[in-house]
């Protein structure tokens, strides 16, 4: 049986099936999944069935040919999963779950600051005061004072445990994205002394070290809660805004914009790009400034994984509308995500924020041109871009409703019009944010009178929050929702975007 597909379908195909792949491997028991040498062995064989009609495959699309090629990939895919199974041995810090220890290790990430309490990701070195080498990561959860850094070598004494989850949230899944399968809370810790000198040790420090400063400058030229917002827009602090008005951005449908997020750093790169169009830029320069930037910006703000994934995918839209082929990134986009999904399996099941960037896109891609064709039925004004970005943002959040209301229990009914009188300050609270820090860096007494714009726009920002979040008005409480129902939704969205782009061909041809 001969099966005709070009060489582009063949490719995506292929990343599909390796994607599926994993998602189904993420299903099954741990104990059959983690039997690598299965799956490696059943990768192998089919791989080498393959070969051996490797002309049937290219030549004549041989359907034989091409299920074996397609079973090599998806034990590939099984495979690549079983790696990132964690395996147990008494060099592993998660061995000693459920004992007291005492340990000696790294603090590997910037601490993350909250309300009342402060968390550290801690690289374990050596257990009790044998020195035994162990290995792994644990979460430790502890006061706010005395503070440790980035790089600090900690002696800890605590209580190890093992993540629980709570409610319906798989705080286990959650951590193990990251390799953390140990935590312990408020154990004694006690700094010591360091001797790390490698590369990656002094930029990161350096890098932290900046966005103190960058912190402290915020808090001396706003009042809270804007200037928790701002730090939260700029340099992903996401912890220190109240948790009523946390809650409200939630139930207006703009959580994006508080914290660095794929889908906040999608329709900034795009939207700069239209920006800079604007503004008279070529189209190649518009692109080669956008990606100059936001990479700049990654950069500044330490660099975290979630951002630098969505700064990738997102210059690949970036890209594709440099081209003017924004239709045509379908491939490179389920490529990127599948050496993604490579590099951390785990992330396709229980990384939202992968996620929500993958789908984002999605909707950009396929759902943009639609929302463009309704809203210019509708004969809405194009001031400013406004239709452009309603349209992009309309579209983005189509595709993600889904996620949102399986994770949250909510979506947020007003989003298009909460995003309609927001996402227009995000470039301006930006722009005149750097600008003033870069200013009161240097003249630090008049940082209050070069802030004023910035907190005058904040202030707009929260009033609208809180007024669009009243009671009724925000958010429709969905429950769980259940994937039987998510399939059925996007069933039913791809049939409607297939529909409209036919539709658009045949009057373009004048059918």
């Amino acid at each position: 049986m001969k099966i005709v597909l070009t060489k582009s379908k063949i490719f995506i195909f292929l990343n599909l099936v390796f994607i599926v792949g994993i998602f189904f491997a993420s299903l099954l028991p741990v104990e059959v999944i983690k039997n690598d040498l299965w799956w490696f062995g059943l990768a192998i064989g089919c791989l080498i069935i393959t070969l051996l009609s490797l002309n049937n495959l290219v030549e004549t699309q041989d359907f034989a040919s091409l299920l074996f090629c397609l079973l090599a990939i998806l034990f590939f895919a099984f495979w690549r999963y079983s790696l990132s199974i964690p395996i147990d041995g008494d060099n592993k810090i998660w061995h000693y779950n459920d004992q007291k220890v005492t340990l000696e290790g790294v603090i590997k990430a910037e601490p993350d600051i909250r309300e009342n309490q402060v968390k550290y990701v801690v690289t374990a070195k050596y257990l009790d005061n044998s020195k035994k080498e162990i290995d792994g990561n644990l979460l430790v959860t502890t006061n706010l004072y005395p503070g440790f850094e980035y790089g600090d070598v900690v002696k800890i004494h605590c209580q190890l445990k093992k993540p629980k989850n709570f409610e319906e949230f798989a705080y286990d899944r959650y951590l193990a994205r990251f390799d953390i399968y140990s935590v312990c809370y408020f154990p004694q810790m006690l700094k010591l002394e360091s001797d790390d000198t490698s590369f990656s040790y002094i930029f990161y420090n350096k890098i932290y070290q900046i966005k103190n400063q960058l912190r402290a400058v915020i808090n001396n030229g706003l009042v809270e809660p804007e200037a928790s917002l701002t730090r939260g827009m700029i340099l992903g602090d996401q912890k220190g805004l109240p948790t009523d008005l946390r809650e409200n951005f939630a139930k207006t449908g703009l959580s994006h914009i508080v914290a660095i997020s794929g889908m906040n750093i999608t329709l900034l790169i795009v939207w700069l790009f239209w920006l800079l169009l604007f503004f008279g830029l070529w189209r190649k320069q518009a692109f080669y400034f956008s990606v100059i930037i936001i990479f700049f910006y990654i950069v500044l703000i330490g660099a975290p994984v979630s951002a630098v994934r969505a700064g990738v995918m997102s210059a690949l839209v970036l890209w594709a509308a440099y081209l003017g082929r924004l239709s045509k990134l379908e491939n490179s986009l389920v490529f990127s995500a599948a050496i993604m999904i490579l590099i951390n399996p785990k992330i396709l099941r229980d990384d939202i924020g992968f996620q929500l960037s993958f789908l984002a896109l999605l909707g950009i891609i396929y759902c943009y041109p639609v929302t463009t064709r309704w809203l210019e039925k509708m004969k809405m004004p194009n001031f400013l871009f406004v239709r452009e970005l309603v349209s992009l943002t309309v579209a983005a959040q189509i595709t993600t409703i889904p996620i949102i209301a399986m994770n949250f229990s909510q979506i947020a009914l007003i989003s298009p019009l909460s995003n309609l009188l927001i996402l227009w300050t995000l470039a301006p609270i930006m722009i005149l944010a750097f600008l003033a820090m870069g200013i009161s860096l240097l003249l630090p007494s008049i940082s209050l009178f070069i802030f004023a714009p910035v907190q005058a726009i904040l202030s707009y920002v929260i009033w609208v929050v809180n007024i669009m979040a009243r009671p009724g008005l925000a958010s429709w409480e969905t429950g769980r929702l259940s994937w039987l129902i998510m399939i059925v939704y996007y069933l039913a969205l791809i049939y409607l975007v297939i529909t409209t782009r036919k539709a658009a061909e045949c009057q373009k041809k004048g059918l």
